[in-house]
């Protein structure tokens, strides 16, 4: 063989062994670095979460706007309803939850698919990771993950500024969340200023601000601001991750934003609580002589939390060391005349209710300030508070200008001072309205003339043929979640008052809520069958023979 023919011979041979091998070792050497050029392993029509984020961003606006917190991996709510996780909810509740082999192995798995992707990236290694990255909850393996990335980094088997570009990549170009979360957390490892508003931006989202703020403070030596100013734009799950890892801050702005502001989520006010009483220094704050109303507000939701959080999931007031002083300090205030907001009202029912517990632990409270005495001129301060004649002014003038925002609490406040709320309830709903707190208070009258003049005002404004669409397996969440929830309110509560609203239990029969059809259920059998129409019968066996969940028609079936 001539020496050019045993040249060829010997190139054929490399490149059938770079094909066999799929790459490997010899296609590294070959191959050079193009992670931009590669074809992503998802459908090219598919929103990138980065994207949707920068859509939903106004300039000197906090948060996201509408459609938002909407990301483009969740599969949309039918308007029959369904059940999907608020925003970080499931990362908040769950943390981690595999066992520690199955951890290693998933740490394991998806280190070896970054390093084969960073010596080449195929978009076959891309799929690999990325299926690996999407298919598991990020939370779950995240800190060894990092931990190992960090140890391969150091040794020279990770390349970290390929990584970093792998990483950016993901982050920006992603439609699913799990490669994201994992992207926003390997890159709180560079320590890189440049990439401070792209955490903030992923930031704005509850889903992300957990990792966000994990790799802001990663980034920065004192990160608090940074943190401060990303918990602004969230409310959910992200407000309460961040809000605890300011704890023990010693920035006096930050601890006055923790006690007007900084408490406040959608989730459980008893999440934040504590940590608002204590970093912020509230009961220094009470001692004020003259405190602003907006920390007397603070002061009113941050104690009636810790009440109502006693015994639950978060720390209470006897978990608070200095609760009993703040509380007493706080009375004294709305005694002398201070504090106009209807939430006060609240707060100090909240506070007499758990004075007045008489099977709790006194003796053990004793010893924490809750002394009889205090006790005991603590109660006649709320009652003074409660019975001052402000207060009615101030509900019915909330009551006659409803707004979402004050309904239920006005309506909370009536029931205190003895202001009959139900007529604006009736008004509200005879206008259309859908708000449940006006629902809930109307239907639960136990007035049997007012039950037959708001059925009359349900069955003309409910749309009791959409209601009665047929039976599926939904939970009522989605688009209709008001109309179902008012529909249900009535028809469970017409388990009082025999024989009245028929066609709202019958549409109740027929609904596409499961919770609708056994709440109808539930009202035939305490009307008795004496109470029931003629085609009741007929009914029921055509909505057992309909019936696709195996609890209804078992209940279905009793009833027959």
């Amino acid at each position: 063989m001539s020496l050019l023919n045993r040249r060829r011979a010997r190139v054929a041979l490399v490149i059938l062994g770079i094909l066999a091998l799929g790459g490997g070792v010899l296609s590294d050497a070959v191959w050079s670095w193009k992670l931009r050029s590669t074809k992503p392993p998802w459908e090219p029509e598919r929103v990138a979460i980065w994207d949707h984020l920068n859509a939903h961003i106004e300039p000197d606006e906090l948060g996201l706007t509408e459609g938002g917190l909407d990301l483009p991996d969740e599969e949309p709510i039918s308007e029959e309803g369904g059940l999907r996780w608020a925003a970080g909810a499931e990362d908040g509740v769950f943390g981690h939850h595999m066992e520690a082999a199955a951890v290693d192995q998933l740490v394991h798995d998806e280190v070896q698919a970054f390093k084969t992707v960073l010596r080449w990236p195929s978009r076959a290694r891309l799929s690999t990771l990325y299926e690996l990255l999407a298919s598991n909850r990020a939370l779950t393996a995240i800190d060894p993950l990092l931990e190992r990335i960090v140890e391969e980094a150091r040794d020279g088997r990770l390349q970290e500024k390929r990584l970093r570009e792998l990483a950016i990549w993901l982050a920006r170009r992603a439609p699913d969340r799990d490669p994201v979360k994992v992207a926003i957390a390997s890159l709180g490892l560079f320590h890189d200023p440049e990439l401070r508003d792209l955490f903030l931006t992923f930031g704005r989202h509850d889903e992300f601000t957990l990792f966000s703020a994990v790799a802001l403070a990663n980034l920065e030596t004192n990160s608090e601001r940074s943190l401060w100013e990303l918990a602004r734009h969230v409310d959910g799950w992200g407000r309460i991750h961040i809000v605890e890892r300011l704890a023990g801050t010693n920035d006096p702005q930050i601890r006055q934003w923790l006690l007007r502001e900084g408490y406040r989520n959608s989730v459980m006010l008893e999440y934040t609580a504590l940590i608002a009483a204590t970093t912020g220094g509230l009961l220094d704050a009470l001692r004020a002589p003259e405190p602003d109303e907006e920390l007397l507000v603070g002061a009113g939701e941050i104690l009636s939390a810790l009440v109502a959080g006693q015994g639950g999931p978060a720390e209470g007031i006897e978990d608070y060391q200095d609760g009993a002083e703040a509380v007493g300090t706080y009375l004294e205030h709305l005694e002398a005349g201070r504090g106009k907001d209807l939430s006060h009202l609240l707060a100090v029912r909240s506070i007499l209710r758990f004075l007045e517990e008489d099977d709790a632990d006194w003796p053990r409270r004793e010893q924490m300030g809750w002394s009889p005495g205090l006790r005991q001129e603590m109660v006649r301060r709320c009652k003074e508070i409660l019975a001052r004649p402000s207060w009615r002014e101030e509900v019915l003038a909330t009551l006659a200008n409803p707004a979402p925002s004050t309904y239920w609490q006005a309506s909370e406040a009536a029931k205190i001072v003895g202001i009959d709320a139900w007529p604006q309830h009736l008004r509200l709903i005879e206008g259309g309205s859908l708000n449940l707190t006006a629902w809930h208070g109307a239907a639960g009258t136990e007035d049997p003339a007012r039950m037959r003049k708001l059925v009359e005002v349900a069955e003309r404004v409910l749309d009791l043929e959409e209601l009665a669409s047929g039976p599926a397996t939904s939970l009522g969440f989605g688009p209709l979640h008001q109309l179902f929830a008012a529909h249900e309110q009535m028809v469970g509560q017409l388990a009082r008052f025999p024989g009245q609203g028929w066609p709202l239990v019958e549409a109740g029969l027929r609904s596409p809520v499961i919770r609708i059809r056994h709440a109808a259920i539930r009202t035939l059998e305490a009307w008795g069958r004496g109470e029931w129409p003629p085609e009741t019968t007929d009914l029921l066996d055509q909505a057992t023979a309909q019936e696709p969940d195996d609890e209804v028609r078992k209940a279905l079936e009793r009833l027959r």
